[in-house]
């Protein structure tokens, strides 16, 4: 195939169908193993969304790499074509042969019928109109549904690329806190969860609520009025805040956006980041109450920080924030909930999900 008809529209709208049918299948799948494992831990769920979402960013590599089971559907055309001489020979020799084809003559002798030419245009009546701009003379339907789709596509990365701009903007004007009663509580709690890389803690002038942002190079940005509050909460905003660079909640935020924008025509993909991020902060939630906070202090203190809202520009979505407004009552009511299972992920329960996902 040359390299102009492999990028070519019905080409791309072919692996866009494809890629579209396959992650319909595999958020289906997380969705109903999310739902049979609505009583064990937020973690859980959250990774099993995690992968869902690796998984719609992979669908177009893996088919290509990986060997394919081919399921006919449809009786195979080129077949009913096939001319089978009958056993009879008087039968076979009155038999009528396609031009092109080798056939038995009488007294067996084997002769051959050439290919008739195609017949010429010249002479035929002119076409519909509808043939002709088929045939070039006007927009063709792959076309128009992948203008439509990488329309799609840019409306929301353009977003996320602005976003992504604004927190780095925002980490260039910052503070670097290097000393103080923050750097001795955020080391403490570091080694504790057992985070080998370094965490930078700034101070930003703007923000109202504690932010994490960085893939490989982890920040967690404070509000201006962050020395002010009391020990309790400085531990509960650091411990959720390296839950998030432990668990790197930034990464799976990142891959959630990639995919909505490849993806955006399906609900499934909105549905996957919106659960994605309420088990995210559940998750997070959990990690803070086994580190020894009481549910009840840990609750006033997210409800605190809420309130704040009231005149802060919310975080971009290049970052994870600690609290936001919608959704409060619901994680209030997990946090309190004393039943609720709050287990860590184990390394096994990891690789035996991703065998799943992957297969």
């Amino acid at each position: 195939m040359a390299l102009h008809d492999a990028f070519s529209a019905p080409a791309w709208l072919a692996v866009l169908l494809d890629a579209a049918a396959k992650g319909l299948v595999l958020l289906l799948v997380a969705g109903a193993a999310a739902l049979a494992l609505r009583r064990a831990s937020a973690a859980v769920r959250h990774m099993v969304w995690s992968l869902a979402v690796a998984g719609l960013l992979l669908l177009p590599v893996l088919s290509a790499a990986l060997p394919q089971w081919q399921v006919p559907i449809l009786p195979d055309r080129t077949a009913a074509r096939d001319v089978v001489p009958p056993a009879d020979p008087a039968a076979a020799a009155a038999m009528p042969a396609a031009a092109g084809e080798v056939f038995a003559g009488p007294a067996g002798a084997l002769e051959y019928m050439p290919p008739t030419a195609a017949p010429s245009s010249e002479g035929l009546p002119d076409q519909p109109a509808s043939l002709a701009a088929h045939d070039g003379g006007g927009p063709r339907w792959p076309e128009v549904v992948l203008g439509v789709w990488l329309a799609g596509a840019a409306a929301l990365l353009v977003p996320l690329a602005a976003g992504t701009f604004v927190v780095r903007r925002q980490v260039r004007g910052a503070r670097r806190i290097e000393e103080g009663p923050w750097v001795g509580l955020l080391e403490d709690l570091r080694r504790r969860l057992g985070i080998g890389r370094r965490v930078a803690l700034l101070r930003v002038g703007r923000s109202a609520i504690p932010v994490t942002c960085g893939i490989l190079r982890a920040k967690i940005l404070l509000p201006p009025d962050a020395d002010g509050w009391s020990a309790d909460r400085r531990r509960a905003v650091l411990l959720h805040e390296l839950a998030h660079i432990r668990r790197a909640d930034c990464l799976t935020q990142l891959l959630a956006r990639l995919a909505r924008v490849l993806h955006w025509f399906n609900p499934l993909v909105w549905l996957a980041g919106r659960r994605l991020r309420i088990e995210r902060e559940q998750a997070c939630d959990d990690l803070v109450l086994t580190g020894g906070l009481k549910a009840s202090d840990y609750a006033q203190h997210l409800l605190d920080i809420v309130r704040s809202l009231h005149a802060a520009r919310f975080p971009s979505p290049a970052a994870v924030a600690m609290a936001r407004p919608g959704r409060l009552e619901g994680r209030l009511r997990a946090i309190l909930d004393p039943r609720r299972s709050r287990r860590a992920l184990t390394g096994w329960g990891v690789l035996a999900a991703v065998v799943l996902v992957a297969a």
